[in-house]
């Protein structure tokens, strides 16, 4: 009686067995894809911690960013590595401090530099490891061919080389929209960009058809001058600046879409962040072209702006969200920065973080994620290649005169120190309250200028 049976059993585990294959990737390269996320980086330009509703802006209306990192995890302790973009976009792509990559201070479009070749951006490493890599808006690390983002990793470039504003109002020639290198529009319609910007990396999305990708995609807005598009402009109650934020929101919820639409938003990193502090003091030139003095953003609760080693220079807004890996509805105050992306991203890719070279970014993905601390702690506030401040968990010293009223030219740093876990406004200085600190982190910025061998603190 027994017998019948023993061919049934073998008969249902091999369906067993082909049902469980099926299930699986049937290749080496279909298993690989599938332990890799795909990565998609928002880099807006001059966006303030204070500009999303979820930061805090009373009126404007940021629905799709805010729902973002409720999905996953919202940071409230995070830095960009520069105040102004050409350095800060340096380090974010490789992980390191502008000063190890020479690229210091804002490129204008006749600068006959730019990112050098020595470079391992991530885009590099990521298609290394077989991804389809994208750039997608503005550049600003080189205008010459040679310094574009296909000659660093970038399969594909839609944007455009600089800022937005280095067009033919301040002089130069009208702002070029670039395909990889080739002109495509000029002078380009600003007002299309954030619409065009995010079609192009959707449709890179879409078409991967199952192999990862990278997609960075960096913002002009709200970069002054601002070009809110006809269908957003007026619509926000903060005026011109608020209508190119909430374009920005409505089109970070497109991609989002696009990503539920394609099956892969479980298994793909999102990340949203600025590239410095807000422009606050808007430019009499700009003035003059139709802008209000008041079309700046807003810096939250931190004293500064763009171009300052304050608070406000460098904290910016940052939401990450990997639905297969972090938990959602967190938000964490660990001192994260952007040259922690570096690493963070390529580790999660399986990608290899290059060993050659100094690398200043650390994975805190566990961080992120709810795991543990932080490892980053510390960081260095850099102006061009002066280093004026630095960080710790808890304490800040900032030692220059720059932006500072009432010194004489020439006179020596007067130290300033800031408890930034009571005093995140930096409204306090403590630094005759506690000397040891003043000294520890003095040698500390010291140590930093002896190994970059550049620049202490600026006089004035």
């Amino acid at each position: 009686m027994l017998r019948p049976v023993v061919p049934i059993l073998r008969a249902a585990v091999l369906a067993l067995l082909v049902v469980a294959s099926a299930a699986r990737p049937t290749s080496a390269a279909a298993q690989a894809s599938a332990s890799r996320p795909n990565i998609v980086v928002v880099f807006t330009d001059d966006l303030g911690y204070g500009d999303l509703s979820s930061y805090g802006h009373p009126s404007i209306r940021t629905p799709h960013i805010d729902g973002l990192g409720a999905q996953g995890v919202r940071l409230t302790s995070f830095y960009a590595a520069a105040s102004v973009c050409t350095p800060s976009r340096a380090a974010l792509l490789t992980g390191r401090y502008a000063a190890r990559t020479g690229l210091t201070r804002v490129l204008f479009p006749s600068a006959d530099t730019g990112f050098a070749a020595s470079e391992v951006t991530m885009a590099e490493a990521l298609r290394a490891r077989g991804y389809r890599t994208a750039a997608v808006g503005k550049w600003h690390l080189g205008a010459r061919a040679r310094f574009l983002p296909t000659a660093h990793g970038f399969d594909t470039f839609f944007g455009v080389p600089y800022s937005n504003d280095m067009d033919a109002a301040q002089g130069y020639a009208p702002l070029p929209l670039l395909r990889d290198t080739s002109i495509v529009e000029q002078p380009t319609d600003q007002s299309t960009h954030t619409t065009r910007f995010t079609d192009e990396a959707i449709r890179v999305v879409r078409e991967s058809r199952g192999r990862p990708f990278f997609v960075y995609l960096a913002y002009t807005m709200p970069h002054v001058p601002l070009h809110p598009s006809a269908a957003f402009r007026g619509r926000s109650r903060a005026g011109a600046y608020g209508d190119v934020i909430e374009e920005l929101d409505a089109n970070v919820g497109r991609l989002l879409a696009a990503l539920r639409q394609a099956g892969v938003e479980r298994n793909t990193i999102v990340v949203f962040t600025s590239d410095n502090g807000p422009w606050q003091s808007i430019p009499k030139a700009h003035v003059a072209n139709g802008m209000q003095p008041w079309d700046g953003g807003s810096a939250g609760p931190f004293r500064g702006a763009k171009f300052s080693t304050y608070e406000g220079g460098f904290r910016v807004p940052a939401v990450v969200r990997w639905p297969a890996r972090i938990p959602a509805g967190r938000t964490s105050g660990e001192l994260a920065t952007t040259m922690d992306l570096y690493t963070t991203l390529l580790r999660a890719a399986g990608a290899r973080v290059p060993g050659d070279r100094v690398v200043d970014g650390h994975d805190i993905l566990p961080m992120l994620a709810g795991r543990g601390p932080t490892p980053t702690t510390e960081l260095f506030y850099m102006w061009n290649d002066s280093v004026e401040a630095v960080r710790d968990v808890r304490w800040k010293l900032r030692l220059t005169n720059r932006g500072r009223a009432g010194v004489a030219a020439g006179a020596a740093p007067v130290p300033e120190l800031y408890d930034l876990d009571v005093d995140p406004g930096e409204r306090y200085d403590v630094a005759e309250q506690h000397p040891e600190i003043v000294a520890r982190l003095r040698a500390r910025i010291a140590a930093f200028v002896r190994e970059l061998g550049t620049r202490g603190p600026a006089t004035s």
